[in-house]
C-alpha cells in the first residue's frame, strides 16, 4: 500500500484563517472527493509509520553473541568434537533459550509508536463539498474540513474555522485540565503547542462543537513528532549492561585460559586420554560460565518495570530502571505532584482589610468581588436527585465558585445573562465575561494579581475611587506576603459598561481601565506523602527541581512546606530570567537544592541495582566449588577423583540456582537504601567486595565443606589416595561422593541465598520469611535435586545415586555454616563503617573548633 511522498508544508497554521484557507487550496465546505484522491498520492495515509526497526535476525544474533554465549558455544563445539555429543546439545539449548528470552524481553519494551498510533481514531466526521459524512481517519488530506463534537477525539491536526471546543490535551501536555479552543479569524505567533485556536490528532474533545480545517496529517502532527523522535532515540547501553558486558568478557577470557591449560595438565600430569582431557576442559568452562546471569538480570529488570508501572512510572526500555538508581537531580512541577490539587479559598481582600473563608459576615465589598467570582467562572455546582454535590470544572474555579456562593445568601445570588466571554489563556493569565445585570452591563474579569494590576485604574471603596501609587505598594506587599506563605492568588475586578457597546467590543478594551475588587487567596494543601518523600531526597543526595508556572513566591512556599530548600536554603528563578540566564550561570543553578515525584523510582531504581548486585553474588558464589575440584583433580595428577561431573554443573548453574536468583531479584529495599548517596554510573556492578564475598567467602566456606563432604564420602566407602575409581565397587563409591558433592554445593546454595538478600545489614534486619518466592524457590531446588538423586532416569543422565540417610544428615548444617561465615564478614564491614564515621565526626568538630 503506497502512504506517499512526505512533503514539508509550505503554509504558516497560525496565519489568518482566510489566508490558510488560501494556501491549502480549500474553502469552509472542503475538498471535492478528487482533490481529496489527488492529495492522498501526495500527503499519504493519515497514520503513524513505524520506521523499519533492525530485522530480528539482527536482534537475535546479537544475543547469540553475548561474551558469554560465546564461550558457551565455544564448549558446545569442544563438546561435539570429543565425542559427548549430549553435552554438546545441552550447552546450545542453554544458548539458545537465553537468547530467545532476552529477544523477547527487548521486543516487549519497543511498542511505544503502536501504543501512540491507538490514540488516533478510526473515523473522523468531515465535509467534502457536500452533507456531513463519516470517514476513515486514515484518509485524511490536509485541506479537509471536519467537525468536532463532545466526545470525539481529534484525528489530525487542525485550526478552528468556526465555533469553540474545550479540549483534554494530556496525551500531548501531560497536563490534565482542559483548554479552551475557540475560533479567531486572524494569524497569531508564538509556540504552535499553546496556540488557543488549533486542535491535535489525538487529543479529546470534552464540549462544544466546531469545524476545523486540517493542515497536517499522519507524521507531520505533534503526535507523529513525538513518534519520529521516539523513534529516533538510537540504543544505549545502560551502565549495568556495560559492566556485564566487561565483566562476561573477563570471565570468558579466565575460562578459556583455564581450560587451555587444564589439557596439558590433565594429560601429562594426570595420565588422562586426550579426550578425557578435553572433556574435563569443557566442564572447566561451564563451570566459570554463570549461565544463568544473563537470563536473571534481563528478568529483575522486566520485573523492575512492572513495580515501576504499578507506582505510575513507565520505562521504555527495561535496562533503564537500573539507571534510575543513579539518579542524582530531579525536577518536579508543583500542583498536582507536591500538592493535592484540591483547591480551597482560605482569606479575600478587600480594601476594607482582611477575610478568612469561610465567613458568614462579608462586607459590601466582598460580596460584590463575590459577584464577579461567580459571573467570571466555567465550574459549575450542582445537586443530584439524591441530594449529592455535584462539582465540575477547573479545580482552581470550583473553589472560587463554592467561596462566592458561601459568602452570598441564596436569594441574593446572581442570576445574570452571559452575553460574551473570553476564556483563560496562559499568556494573558486571566480570563473575562460579559453580563447583563438588574443594574446594568457589566464586565467580570479574574487573574494574576500581577497581570490584572496593570490593568486596573480604580479601586473599591466607599464609592470606587482611582487607584494610588500607594494602594499598588500595599497591594504588592500582601501578594508578596501571601504568595510566599504558599498561597495561590487571583485578583477580581469588573467594569460597567453601555450595552450597547458589547457588539463591538474586543478583549483588549474589555480587560482594560477595571476597578480592583478584591484578592482571593487559595491554598492548595501539600500531599501527605511528599515531605517524607523529600527527607529521602536529601538524606540519598538527591537534588531537587521544582518547575512551576506559578508565582515563584507561591512555588516556594509549598516548596519549603514539604521541606525542599531546608537544608541550603531555596532560590526561586522565573521563566524569563531563566531564558535570559547565561549557560554558565544555568550551569551554576543547577547545582542547588530542588524536589522531586518520583523519588519512588529512585528507590525502585537502587533497589533494582542493589538486587542485581545480591543475584551476581549469588551465581558467581557457586563458581569456587565447581571449579576447585578440577583445580585439585590436576593438581593431584589425577590422584584425587573429580567430584562433579559436567552435567552435575549444568544441573546446579541452570536448575537449582535459577528459582533463588529471581527471588533475589525481588528482595525489598534493603534498610538504609535512600540513606546512600547515588551510586556513579561508572562504579563497577561486580566491585572487589562483591568478588571477595562471593568466590571468597561465600564460594570459598562452601568449597571447603564441599570438599571434605566428598572425600569423607570417598573414605567412608574404602577409597585410598590414588586408587581407581573407573570401575567396580570403587566406582559406586566415586558415584556416591559426586552425588554428595552435588547435594552439597545445593545445600551449600540455599546458605548463599539467603546470605545475599543483604549487603550490609543483617538478615535478622530483614527477616527470614519476608521473601516468599525465595521460600518457594528454595523449595522447588530441594524438590529438583531430590528427583535427579531418587529417579532412575535422571540419575542415568546425571550420574547420581540415592544417598544414604547417614550421609544425607551432613547436608543440613551446611547452609548454616556458609550463612555464619558471611554474617561475621558483615559485621566487620559494618563495625569499619561506624568507625569511618565516627571518625569522619570527630575530623569536622576538629575543624570547627580550630
Amino acid at each position: 500500500m503506497a502512504t506517499g511522498k512526505q512533503q514539508s508544508q509550505p503554509f504558516d497554521p497560525q496565519e489568518s484563517i482566510d489566508g490558510l484557507l488560501r494556501d491549502l487550496e480549500t474553502s469552509t465546505t472542503g475538498l471535492s472527493d478528487r482533490e481529496v484522491s489527488r492529495r492522498a498520492v501526495v500527503y499519504g495515509l493519515n497514520q503513524l509509520v513505524r520506521q523499519r526497526r533492525s530485522h530480528c535476525s539482527r536482534q537475535v544474533l546479537r544475543q547469540l553473541t553475548h561474551p558469554l554465549a560465546l564461550l558457551l558455544w565455544l564448549a558446545a563445539a569442544l563438546a561435539w568434537i570429543s565425542g559427548s555429543q549430549p553435552l554438546s546439545v545441552a550447552i546450545v539449548a542453554v544458548v539458545i533459550i537465553n537468547a530467545g528470552f532476552a529477544f523477547v524481553q527487548e521486543r516487549h519494551a519497543e511498542q511505544a509508536v503502536e501504543a501512540l498510533s491507538a490514540i488516533i481514531p478510526e473515523t473522523a466526521r468531515v465535509m467534502r463539498q457536500g452533507p456531513e459524512q463519516d470517514v476513515a481517519a486514515a484518509s485524511l488530506v490536509p485541506g479537509d474540513v471536519i467537525h468536532l463534537s463532545e466526545g470525539d477525539r481529534v484525528s489530525a491536526d487542525a485550526r478552528l474555522i468556526d465555533g469553540s471546543v474545550d479540549v483534554d490535551l494530556s496525551a500531548l501536555t501531560g497536563e490534565s485540565a482542559t483548554v479552551h479552543v475557540a475560533t479567531r479569524r486572524t494569524g497569531a505567533a508564538g509556540p504552535l503547542i499553546e496556540a488557543t485556536d488549533i486542535v491535535f490528532s489525538g487529543t479529546n474533545i470534552v464540549g462544544g462543537q466546531a469545524r476545523a480545517v486540517v493542515f497536517a496529517t499522519g507524521m507531520r502532527t505533534e503526535l507523529g513528532r513525538i513518534a519520529a523522535l521516539s523513534q529516533r532515540v538510537t540504543h544505549e547501553e545502560s551502565p549495568l549492561e556495560a559492566q556485564v558486558k566487561r565483566v562476561a568478557w573477563l570471565i570468558a577470557g579466565v575460562a578459556v585460559v583455564m581450560g587451555l591449560a587444564f589439557i596439558p595438565l590433565g594429560t601429562l600430569l594426570a595420565g588422562l586420554s586426550l579426550q578425557d582431557s578435553v572433556n574435563f576442559a569443557i566442564g572447566l568452562l561451564v563451570a566459570n560460565v554463570p549461565e544463568g546471569l544473563l537470563p536473571t538480570i534481563t528478568l529483575a529488570l522486566a520485573m523492575g518495570v512492572r513495580v515501576l508501572a504499578r507506582s505510575g512510572a513507565l520505562v521504555k526500555r527495561i535496562s533503564a530502571v537500573e539507571t534510575l538508581g543513579s539518579t542524582t537531580v530531579i525536577c518536579t512541577d508543583k500542583t498536582g505532584t507536591l500538592t493535592q490539587n484540591k483547591m480551597q479559598a482560605t482569606r479575600i481582600w478587600t480594601p476594607r482589610g482582611a477575610i478568612a473563608l469561610p465567613t458568614d459576615h462579608p462586607d459590601t465589598a466582598a460580596q460584590r468581588a463575590a459577584r464577579v467570582m461567580i459571573n467570571c467562572c466555567m465550574a459549575t455546582i450542582t445537586t443530584d436527585g439524591a441530594g449529592s454535590t455535584l462539582e465540575h470544572g477547573d479545580p482552581t474555579e470550583v473553589a472560587v465558585l463554592r467561596a462566592a456562593r458561601e459568602m452570598l445568601p441564596p436569594s441574593s445570588a446572581p442570576d445574570d445573562e452571559l452575553l460574551r466571554g473570553y476564556h483563560f489563556e496562559s499568556a494573558l493569565r486571566r480570563m473575562s465575561t460579559v453580563t447583563r445585570t438588574a443594574g446594568g452591563t457589566t464586565i467580570n474579569v479574574k487573574g494574576a494579581p500581577e497581570e490584572l494590576l496593570q490593568r486596573c485604574s480604580r479601586i473599591v471603596d466607599d464609592t470606587d475611587r482611582l487607584l494610588t501609587a500607594d494602594d499598588r505598594s500595599l497591594i504588592s506587599s500582601l501578594v508578596n506576603q501571601w504568595a510566599s506563605e504558599g498561597l495561590r492568588l487571583l485578583a477580581v475586578a469588573d467594569r460597567s459598561i453601555d450595552a450597547a457597546s458589547v457588539a463591538t467590543l474586543d478583549r483588549n478594551d474589555a480587560e482594560t481601565d477595571l476597578t480592583l475588587v478584591a484578592i482571593v487567596a487559595l491554598i492548595d494543601p501539600p500531599r501527605p506523602e511528599v515531605a517524607d518523600a523529600v527527607a529521602k531526597c536529601h538524606s540519598a543526595g538527591i537534588r531537587i527541581l521544582v518547575v512551576t508556572g506559578d508565582h515563584g513566591l507561591t512555588a516556594k512556599g509549598i516548596a519549603e512546606s514539604v521541606g525542599i530548600g531546608s537544608t541550603t536554603g531555596l532560590r526561586v528563578v522565573s521563566g524569563a530570567e531563566l531564558a535570559a540566564m547565561p549557560e554558565a550561570d544555568l550551569d551554576t543553578l543547577l547545582t542547588d537544592d530542588n524536589f522531586a515525584t518520583i523519588v519512588t523510582a529512585v528507590q525502585a531504581g537502587r533497589r533494582v541495582y542493589d538486587n542485581v548486585r545480591k543475584f551476581i553474588v549469588y551465581i558467581f558464589a557457586h563458581a569456587t566449588p565447581e571449579v576447585v575440584p578440577f583445580l585439585l583433580y590436576a593438581l593431584s595428577g589425577g590422584q584425587i577423583p573429580l567430584p562433579l561431573t559436567v552435567m552435575q554443573i549444568l544441573a546446579i548453574d541452570l536448575g537449582t540456582e535459577t528459582l533463588p536468583a529471581l527471588a533475589l531479584g525481588r528482595e525489598r529495599a534493603e534498610p538504609g537504601l535512600m540513606d546512600r548517596p547515588p551510586h556513579k554510573r561508572t562504579q563497577n556492578v561486580v566491585s572487589r567486595e562483591v568478588l571477595l564475598r562471593s568466590w571468597g567467602i561465600l564460594g570459598g566456606v562452601s568449597a571447603v565443606v564441599v570438599l571434605g563432604l566428598f572425600l569423607g564420602t570417598l573414605l567412608d566407602g574404602g577409597w585410598s589416595w590414588g586408587a581407581s575409581v573407573s570401575h567396580g565397587a570403587a566406582h559406586d563409591t566415586w558415584q556416591l561422593a559426586t552425588t554428595m558433592s552435588f547435594l552439597g554445593i545445593v545445600s551449600c546454595q540455599i546458605g548463599t541465598a539467603l546470605a545475599s538478600r543483604t549487603q550490609r545489614a543483617s538478615l535478622r534486619d530483614v527477616g527470614i520469611g519476608t521473601n516468599r518466592l525465595l521460600l518457594w524457590g528454595i523449595a522447588f531446588e530441594i524438590a529438583f535435586v531430590a528427583l535427579i538423586v531418587t529417579v532412575p532416569f535422571l540419575q542415568n543422565i546425571f550420574g547420581t545415586v540415592n544417598p544414604p540417610l547417614h550421609l544425607a544428615m551432613w547436608l543440613l548444617p551446611m547452609p548454616f555454616i556458609v550463612l555464619g561465615a558471611d554474617e561475621i564478614f558483615k559485621a566487620r564491614g559494618r563495625r569499619r563503617a561506624a568507625v569511618g564515621v565516627a571518625t569522619a565526626k570527630t575530623a569536622v568538630k576538629s575543624q570547627h573548633s580550630e
